[in-house]
């Protein structure tokens, strides 16, 4: 009980630290405005509505699996075709910051903290197309869908 606790405590805190220390990283006028920015949703789908939406876009160069998990989850065990970017990182918000606004990303971790983090990040950073597997990679298996390993 008092693990479960404290380890809320400090997601809350990391929670905090991530939203206040960002900061857009090059030119501020491409910053999103609050006056201009439209209102972005970020989609939770269930894995086979995922696995649809990646066979979907599978020659699409514009649509971008993001894995948020660290690098030895990911090369345990990843959807293919994904990009690890670790939730953990300290360049993480930067890494972020460099990404193409204008793809279209569907985010995963383990089970759907982390990946839910980063896509409340991604849409206040401007980000217009943001899909987010709801129960990650765990969800993912359970579902028997396709998987690979390794580098």
């Amino acid at each position: 009980m008092k693990r479960n606790i404290l380890l809320s405590f400090l997601s809350l805190l990391f929670t905090l630290f991530l939203y206040s220390n960002f900061t857009i990283v090059g030119n501020p006028a491409e910053a999103p405005s609050p006056l201009n920015q439209t209102r972005v949703l970020v989609h939770t789908i269930s894995p086979t509505t995922a696995w649809n939406l990646i066979q979907k876009n599978r020659k699409n160069p514009d649509f971008v699996i993001l894995d948020v998990r660290t690098p030895k989850e990911f090369f345990g065990g990843r959807i293919p075709g994904a990009i690890n970017h670790n939730f953990y990182d300290i360049s993480f918000k930067q890494t972020l910051a460099h990404l193409d606004r204008d793809k279209t990303y569907l985010v995963y971790c383990r089970s759907g903290f982390r990946s839910r983090l980063t896509t409340e990040l991604m849409k206040t950073m401007g980000f217009k197309k943001i899909y987010d597997l709801k129960g990650g990679f765990k969800n993912w298996k359970k579902s028997g869908l396709p998987t690979i390993s390794g580098s």
